[in-house]
């Protein structure tokens, strides 16, 4: 997670391009190149930041539309609560407590920490 909001900092890897569509962890590639691990917690944790971005896709859409910045729930590519609820029954699957103590699904919803 904290690979993530580092990327955000840098433009070229947090602004969102219709290219991206055809895979919704597409843009998160770059910080999914875990070498061992738990899978189920690294999916876990993925789908987390999953809707973490799309949580942020769903507030920002007036914003986005202002500065013309592509905004895949805004343009209707992602159905919002369609895949929010795809993603919480996903994460719900897999139970880890330590994640949850990081940021658990409200907290992801609320897409708090790119602010």
């Amino acid at each position: 997670m904290g690979a993530y909001i580092l990327s955000l900092r840098i433009k070229t890897v947090a602004n969102c391009q219709p290219a991206d569509n055809d895979y919704l962890l597409k843009r998160l590639e770059m910080i999914n190149n875990f070498i061992g691990g738990d899978k189920e917690i690294i999916e876990r944790g993925m789908s987390l930041i999953a809707l973490n971005m799309i949580s942020d896709y769903a507030r920002d859409i007036e914003e986005d539309r202002i500065f013309c910045k592509y905004n895949p729930v805004g343009d209707g590519v992602i159905d919002f609560e369609e895949e929010k609820q795809r993603l919480i029954e996903k994460i719900e699957s897999v139970e880890c407590p330590e994640m949850d103590a990081i940021m658990n699904i409200d907290e992801s919803i609320q897409a708090y920490w790119q602010r």
